[in-house]
C-alpha cells in the first residue's frame, strides 16, 4: 500500500472482500458468526482509516448498520451477536 503508507500504523487488522471471500470459498468460516465478525472489522477498518464525510466511510457505515441490524434481528434470542456487536465501533459511532 505504497499510496497510504500510514495504513498499517492505523489498521492493525487489515481485511478485504477479498480475503472474505477466499475464506468462504475455502470453508475456513466455522460459524455464521465467524464471516459477520470479518465483514464488521472490513467496515470498521474503512471507518477507522477515512474520513467521515468521505463516501470511503459514508458507505462501509451504512453497509455495517444494516449488517448488524439484520444480524441483531436473526439472532434475537441468543448470545452469539454480543460478541460480533462489541466489534463494530467506529461505523456505529460507539467506542470501539
Amino acid at each position: 500500500m505504497q499510496e497510504y503508507p500510514d495504513y498499517y500504523e492505523i489498521i492493525r487488522r487489515p481485511i478485504d472482500m477479498q480475503k472474505v471471500l477466499q475464506r468462504m470459498m475455502a470453508s475456513q468460516y466455522q460459524s455464521l458468526d465467524d464471516m459477520v465478525t470479518d465483514f464488521v472489522l472490513m467496515f470498521d477498518n474503512a471507518c477507522k482509516y477515512n474520513e467521515p464525510e468521505s463516501l470511503i466511510y459514508k458507505v462501509p457505515a451504512s453497509y455495517a448498520s444494516l449488517l448488524l441490524t439484520s444480524y441483531t434481528c436473526m439472532h434475537a434470542h441468543t448470545h452469539t451477536h454480543t460478541t460480533v456487536l462489541q466489534l463494530s465501533g467506529f461505523c456505529l459511532g460507539q467506542p470501539g
